[in-house]
């Protein structure tokens, strides 16, 4: 539906589509420029090991045999990862990457329709260039993604639009 909605309705002018995926790509190049350089962090660990028992089992287990139930829905996308390119850390921390990378053209219709494009335009490259998302939740192999990605999701459908318009409004 949102694919529908960026085509039909579009984003608006050509030129804002083009600076929208100019910095959905600066987001991708720089989230995947460092992605085997830290060595993993421990709560990466523990979505490896989730990762890797969903490839192999089909369940998402940590090595003392206890089904992990945080971020299930991560653990499956990890595992399909670890199933396809192994459990190196680049192919453990791409998925958070390509979910960030996502999250810029979400975040772009989100603020757009609350706040106007100029301001989604710049807001969008704040997010993309910003050290905060590279360093700490692109680069690393983290579930926080996919979380901001469904909340804007949500708030781009609509169902939270009431109560987000009304706190931008009263902002302003």
């Amino acid at each position: 539906m949102l694919i529908h909605k960026w085509v039909n309705e579009g984003p608006g002018k050509p030129w804002r589509v083009a600076l929208v995926s100019f910095a959905a790509a600066a987001a991708l190049a720089l989230g995947v420029a460092n992605l085997a350089g830290p060595s993993l962090w421990h709560d990466e660990l523990v979505h490896v090991f989730a990762g890797k028992s969903v490839a192999d089992t089909g369940v998402p287990r940590l090595p003392g045999g206890g089904v992990y139930q945080n971020a299930i829905a991560y653990s499956y996308i990890l595992g399909f990862f670890i199933y396809m390119a192994g459990d190196g850390e680049i192919a453990v921390r791409i998925p958070s990457v390509l979910f960030a990378t996502a999250n810029v053209a979400l975040l772009y219709l989100l603020i757009r329709r609350l706040l106007g494009a100029p301001t989604a335009l710049i807001a969008v490259f704040f997010y993309a260039l910003t050290s905060w998302l590279q360093n700490t939740v692109a680069s690393q192999m983290k579930s926080y993604v996919p979380l901001q990605i469904w909340t804007q999701w949500s708030q781009e459908r609509g169902e939270w639009r009431g109560e987000v318009e009304a706190r931008v409004t009263s902002l302003g």
